[in-house]
């Protein structure tokens, strides 16, 4: 059919009156550009194949829209900056001569597909490869000598099985269609961006999976400019199969090893920049990448305003490729990993510090978290932030950033050690003032490192840096004696060593002055030489007043010994041995939860259980719920919190129960926050006694009846609580929460809980265990902390352990053994099923260690073996008109 004709329809013998009338639906082409205005019998070129990119020379330097269509081509021959409807440009230039150097191959030579078998020079950045197409192979009958070709010449003739085909330096290939390698290759190389901050903390792989989310404003351009491959704004509509889509477009990411010879391999790295309305990373977009990939760049506005650029927030960021990296940093600078962790405890340490500095000043902090706040000031300012317009900083090797970091965490590092062994020394002590007033050079040269070129090369830099070290290692480790230009000025050979604070770059220059050295070793020795007689003294009263303390006196005449008073037993005036001195908020927190955990609860008459729904959108149970409720109003109260999308409710029972709600974003303390919000509403209720937390999968597997006896009849929470060794466990504790938390009290369970009025309010008042939960149990690499499997669990070990149940009313099956649990599709919703989990009486825990230790305990409701499950999740939409045929049958007792 050539262009232009009319294409031939049944609607030709229709009469015109019908016209407007549907008579099918045709969803067998896919048109690439504006289609409105378009009207029956207008004439359609087919293209009968697949959309497809052509590929070869001339691609590299040009510039193409989504489907490669040649902008700067359109713009030129259209004289419009639109692109009109209906043009028709080759992606490519067909007539362009290029300058075709074939390799050393000749007649009778067999290639296959991958094989290289030219170069053709398109630029001065790149030199481009000629391979032969996947799929073909053969023995060369002709090969075109070295000249100028376009991408219509036959270049290249192969033989196979009797037949010849002849190929151009020109392919084509369908987007949808994955081009063939030979293998996949495990991803063990860093993306080096040339960006500290991305390097250095959050590092990415060749072939990696990464998203830069961020309001507007935030800098992803700058970022994505050198980088991303793909940015989606995050509308208003979203598409049922959204994370499904997006998972086939990051998918395409990888390292491998390509077809052909010689061997090579390649990677398609794929930086993805979400543009989420306001900010907001719970938007679903971005919500469903962060579930993809394998790094997080969260860009932060506040960071932005104060033009702090790359205005990655280090504090939310997150790579998992650091396990993979391990073997090339062992190569590259086997400290690199401890500098790395080291710079990220003293910037999580700042934050923590930052809170405490509002409430009563800098100057009332220790020494050693002086030093942490300007040793985090300069990794904030003079490290993570970069200049994009100046040749020194734009782009940043990675030796470069390594020799900046390795040089601030040394100071830091040998900074706390001065204060630390002033502190236990004679004499004036060592302070951060000191250090700042004495070492402002050194201060200085800290600053500067960013201003060191890379066009010096890389020794130059390196030699720069090393010497840099130098004065960093020899400050501090003497701090109580003057520096050697105090000896040569006295002219003593015996020099006098004074104990004053004297902290200066050249404390080290000792190495050169042996006698020195020895008058530093034998006043060392000296001062270790104490009277004994003190130390035995000191040892007896010990003896004597332990031995009074585990053997108390029993008559008046020995008490008298010890003490004027009326024999009052040792332990009430002995000093607590081994207990640590409790901070404020420890001291606050302690008597807030002693005091909900005693104090009298208001009795209401008409008690009634708050059913609080944790929801991104709509309640597909909705219906459901709404016949478990039916006929006990007034025994209930709802409370709903969508936390992407305004709901639609299809039951009156749900109307006007949504409360004000805020981004959640799995994993984040945002989850255990919306729980609170959903407690504080429900708690305004005074007639509400026990608080249970449901999510949209959720539902009843009882009556109401039964739910409410079995909730009401007794005084303690149930929520999910076990020690867990293994790594998401006990391996996702951080060391920052100690001493609040300790290792021995951390634990796991089910977010989905059912409390008392009691402990909501318990949950409600602590902070003090909340904000460590907050600053360090987060996703990130090594430890992969969620902040609802292990806040609650931990919180009620520690305050009130027997309090709880230790298994959730809510049940879920793991038996699949992924990250996520089971789900239910309408086939599998039978009365067997339901039936099956009510009847449920023990709970299971499995550890993640290596053990997989198995634990089983009964159900014990009021000392009796009970069902454990009021409700079950996670059920599909569709299982809902099974759901309400078999509600009748499988909630009857």
């Amino acid at each position: 059919m050539a262009f232009g004709e009319r294409i031939t329809t049944f609607e030709d013998s229709e009469k015109e009156s019908e016209y407007g009338y549907v008579r099918k639906i045709c969803n067998c082409f896919a048109v690439y550009e504006e289609t409105a205005g378009l009207m029956v019998n207008d004439p359609v070129l087919r293209t009968r194949k697949p959309l497809s990119v052509e590929l070869g020379p001339g691609i590299l330097g040009n510039i193409f829209d989504g489907i490669q269509r040649p902008l700067k081509t359109i713009a030129i021959k259209s004289g419009d900056v639109y692109i009109p409807r209906g043009v028709s440009v080759p992606a490519l230039d067909k007539d362009q001569l290029w300058e075709f150097q074939p390799k050393k191959l000749g007649v009778g030579d067999a290639i296959t597909g991958g094989d290289l078998y030219a170069t053709v020079f398109e630029n001065t950045l790149m030199e481009h490869h000629v391979a032969l197409p996947p799929g073909s192979m053969g023995k060369i009958s002709y090969i075109a000598p070295a000249g100028q070709y376009s991408l219509q010449d036959t270049v290249l003739e192969l033989e196979f099985q009797g037949i010849k085909k002849q190929f151009t330096m020109l392919q084509t290939w369908p987007v949808r269609s994955p081009r063939p390698v030979a293998s996949k290759l495990a991803a063990d190389t860093p993306l080096l961006t040339g960006q500290r901050v991305l390097d250095a903390l959050f590092p990415s792989v060749l072939g990696g999976t990464c998203a830069i989310p961020g309001a507007f404003g935030c800098g992803k351009t700058v970022i994505s400019q050198a980088l991303s491959k793909a940015e989606m704004p995050a509308d208003s509509g979203y598409p049922a199969y959204l994370a499904a889509r997006l998972a086939s477009f990051y998918e395409r990411a990888g390292k491998v090893k390509c077809l052909g010879s010689p061997d090579r391999s390649g990677s398609v790295t794929i930086v993805g920049a979400v543009s989420p309305p306001g900010g907001d990373f719970s938007d679903p977009v971005t919500s469903a990448t962060l579930s993809i990939v394998q790094v997080f760049w969260g860009l932060d506005k506040k960071l932005a305003q104060r033009k702090h650029f790359p205005s990655v927030n280090w504090l939310i960021s997150y790579s998992k490729y650091a396990k993979a990296l391990e073997s090339f940093y062992e190569k590259f600078d086997p400290d690199f990993i401890d500098i790395r962790t080291k710079a990220r405890e003293v910037l999580q340490r700042e934050d923590d510090l930052n809170e405490i500095v509002q409430l009563v000043g800098k100057d009332a902090l220790a020494e050693a978290d002086k030093i942490t706040l300007e040793t985090a000031k300069l990794l904030r300012e003079d490290y993570l932030a970069q200049n994009a317009f100046t040749p020194y900083d734009k782009y940043c090797p990675f030796y470069k950033s390594v020799w900046m970091m390795r040089n601030i965490i040394h100071f830091n590092t040998l900074a706390n050690q001065a204060v630390e062994r002033a502190a236990n020394a004679d004499g004036q002590k060592i302070t951060y003032s000191v250090i700042k007033h004495r070492l402002g050079d050194l201060f200085y040269r800290l600053v500067s490192q960013k201003f060191e070129d890379p066009a010096e090369g890389e020794d130059a830099l390196v030699a720069n840096s090393r010497n840099s070290q130098l004065p960093l290692g020899r400050m501090l480790l003497y701090p109580r004696y003057r520096q050697r230009r105090v000896f040569k000025q006295r002219k003593d050979p015996s020099p006098e060593i004074s104990s004053g604070p004297v902290v200066a770059a050249e404390l080290l220059e000792f190495d050169g002055d042996k006698r020195a050295l020895d008058d530093l070793k034998m006043r060392h020795r000296a001062a270790a030489k104490k009277p004994m007689w003190i130390i035995v003294l000191l040892s007896m009263v010990c003896v004597v007043l332990i031995g009074a303390y585990v053997f108390p006196p029993r008559r008046y005449s020995k008490c008298y010994l010890f003490a004027s008073s009326v024999c009052t037993p040792f332990k009430d005036w002995l000093p607590s041995m081994g207990r640590r001195e409790r901070t404020d908020e420890e001291i606050i927190s302690s008597v807030v939860i002693r005091d909900i955990l005693s104090m009298s609860m208001p009795v209401s008459k008409t008690p009634k259980i708050a059913l609080m729904f944790l929801t991104p959108g709509s309640l597909p149970f909705e219906k459901l719920w709404e016949k478990f409720l039916q006929g006990h109003e007034g025994r209930y109260s709802i409370y709903v919190h969508a936390s992407r999308e305004k709901p639609v409710h299809t039951s009156s029972l749900f109307a006007g129960r949504d409360i004000h709600s805020d981004a959640v974003v799995w994993g984040l303390i945002s989850m255990v926050d919306a729980e609170k919000r959903l407690l504080a509403n429900a708690l305004e209720d005074v007639d509400n006694q026990f608080f249970v937390l449901l999510s949209d999968s959720c539902v009843p597997l009882h009556s109401f009846d039964y739910v409410y006896n079995y909730l009401m009849g007794t005084n303690i929470s149930f929520i999910d609580c076990f020690k867990d060794p293994g790594p998401h466990g006990s391996g996702r504790y951080s060391v920052e929460m100690f001493p609040e938390i300790d290792e021995r009290d951390f634990r796991k369970g089910a977010q989905w809980f059912a409390v008392t009025r009691r402990h909501a309010l318990m949950i409600l008042a602590d902070s003090l265990y909340y904000k460590k939960f907050k600053l360090y149990c987060k996703p990130a690499e090594g430890r992969n902390c969620i902040a609802d499997e292990h806040y609650l669990p931990t919180l009620f070990n520690m305050v009130d352990p027997g309090g709880i149940s230790n298994w959730s009313v809510t049940h879920v099956d793991w038996s699949e053994g992924k990250w996520h649990p089971r789900s239910y599709s309408a086939a599998d919703v039978t009365y067997d099923l339901l039936k099956n989990i009510t009847a449920i009486d023990e709970n299971f825990h499995v550890t993640s260690d290596e053990k997989k230790l198995v634990m089983q305990k009964p159900c014990l409701w009021n000392g009796s073996k009970r069902p454990c499950y009021l409700f079950a999740r996670k059920f599909n939409p569709e299982a809902l008109d099974n759901l309400l045929k078999l509600f009748t049958s499988y909630t009857s007792v």
